[in-house]
């Protein structure tokens, strides 16, 4: 950093003396600056087209990828329930043929419970998973709006120094 702070006054006076050798130029830089001023714009335009387009793209592709994760996520909870269902009607199958009355409560009250909670665990567990995948695709979208604010912002620096330069 004390490396950079010795060196900004040099730059500094490199930028005014170079702004100074631009003015000095005349008519004929008038000419130069117009038509860097030009390319400059286009150049801008061509930026501001591509990264619209590549953000509908990208916001096409996470709409698609969480219509996808949806779809999976109802499937995977009609399959739970499903399972539960068969699960509590084999037990309950079982109980009745081993002459364990069902609605006497107790250990069979229990058993299905612990069924009921095992079952309410896997829902939670993809609940989280589905979340962090959800997390996923909308940081790739956050990641290319960064990335194009930041060439965007690159481009206009590098535009205003070649501006005080021609």
């Amino acid at each position: 950093m004390a490396e950079l702070t010795s060196i900004l006054p040099s730059i500094t006076s490199a930028i005014n003396s170079a702004g100074r050798f631009g003015t000095a130029i005349g008519a004929g830089g008038n000419k130069a600056a117009k038509e860097l001023r030009a390319q400059q714009e286009l150049a801008l335009r061509q930026l501001a087209d591509r990264q619209t387009f590549e953000d509908a793209q990208a916001q096409k592709k996470l709409d698609r990828d969480l219509q996808m994760l949806a779809a999976e996520t109802s499937d995977a909870e009609r399959r739970r329930t499903a399972a539960l269902k068969r699960v509590t009607a084999r037990q309950r199958a079982q109980f009745g043929g081993a002459g364990i009355d069902l609605n006497a409560g107790g250990s069979t009250e229990a058993v299905l419970l612990g069924l009921f909670e095992e079952s309410d665990a896997e829902r939670q567990n993809r609940e989280q998973i589905d979340g962090l995948k959800r997390a996923v695709l909308t940081d790739s979208l956050e990641n290319l709006r960064s990335r194009n604010l930041l060439e965007s912002s690159q481009l206009a620096a590098r535009q205003q120094l070649q501006s005080r330069f021609a």
